[in-house]
């Protein structure tokens, strides 16, 4: 049932990587010589994409756990529980996409190393946990709050890599 619910909402990974595919060459070739205001733009741009993914996530949660019906055989109706948890956890997923971008331009991807390392653990115990307390749901809400984690985590170490007016753009300052 796990398998199916992914295989229903991975377009929104499907999305996010031909997205970041396109968009990384992109945002390298403007942070060469970044000014500030080319950064805040950058920023804002980025607030662009997020929102674009949780808007992704909620259309795919809700279409899928509706088509899902059709196109899987009727004995995997139960997989719609899964839906919503795995549409978020790609939704963060295409998110950390954004945010590894600087990480990956400044050259410093033992941070990203370390994020995955946590988030192994994190993934481990979150999933024993949950499924203990929420059945086999447990492993998909692990699976969202793990993705949750790296973008989280991701954000941090890239604003270490290569800061980014991200509370400067939210509000509108300029510098």
């Amino acid at each position: 049932l796990y398998v199916v619910a992914f295989q229903l909402v991975l377009v929104i990974e499907l999305v996010a990587v031909s997205f970041n595919n396109a968009y990384s060459p992109w945002l390298f070739k403007r942070l060469v010589d970044a000014t500030p205001e080319l950064k805040q733009r950058l920023v804002r741009y980025s607030y662009v994409a997020m929102a674009g993914f949780a808007l992704l996530a909620l259309v795919t949660a809700v279409v899928m756990a509706w088509v899902g019906e059709l196109l899987v055989d009727p004995s995997y109706a139960e997989a719609s529980v899964f839906i919503p948890w795995l549409a978020a956890g790609f939704m963060f997923r295409g998110m950390y996409y954004l945010l590894a971008n600087y990480i990956f331009f400044a050259g410093v991807t033992t941070y990203l190393a370390l994020v995955t390392g946590i988030a192994v653990v994190a993934k481990i115990v979150l999933t024993i946990v949950l499924v203990e307390a929420n059945g086999t749901v447990g492993a998909a809400q692990a699976t969202a709050l793990v993705f949750c984690l790296v973008f989280l985590m991701t954000w941090a170490a890239s604003q270490v890599a290569y800061p980014m007016p991200w509370f400067k753009a939210l509000v509108g300052r300029k510098g």
